[in-house]
């Protein structure tokens, strides 16, 4: 497991599976064959635009991830917008995703700049 990142399976994370296309899932697997999904496939729209139905605890409403890919000079500005926490009862605290997009966003950052 990468540091600083939970899963749902912790130890027995076998892979995390990404179905590249509207209505596609996005899970982990576990080294025994279970299921755990984390989000649905709402708009896969490459090279510009993502947007998913953000799912992981399933004791919360679902809120929506948007990921949009814009030219920038000589590289790519990546936008993220997680939204919808009023529904989850946590609007301010966001359950530490604040922290937690920053540092996915920093660990894609540091793969396209190697």
């Amino acid at each position: 497991m990468a540091a600083g990142l939970a899963h749902i399976f912790e130890d027995r994370l076998e892979e995390i599976v990404f179905e590249e296309r509207a209505g596609g899932r996005v899970y982990e697997r576990s080294t025994d064959g279970e299921e755990a999904d984390w989000a649905d496939v709402v708009a896969w729209e490459p090279p510009t635009r993502l947007v998913l139905r953000w799912r992981v605890n399933p004791e919360r409403a679902p809120t929506e991830v948007e990921v949009c890919f814009t030219p920038d000079g000589d590289g790519t500005r990546v936008e993220l917008d997680h939204r919808g926490w009023d529904a989850t009862g946590d609007p301010d605290g966001r359950a530490g995703y604040h922290r937690g997009w920053d540092y996915v966003l920093g660990q894609f950052a540091d793969a396209v700049q190697t």
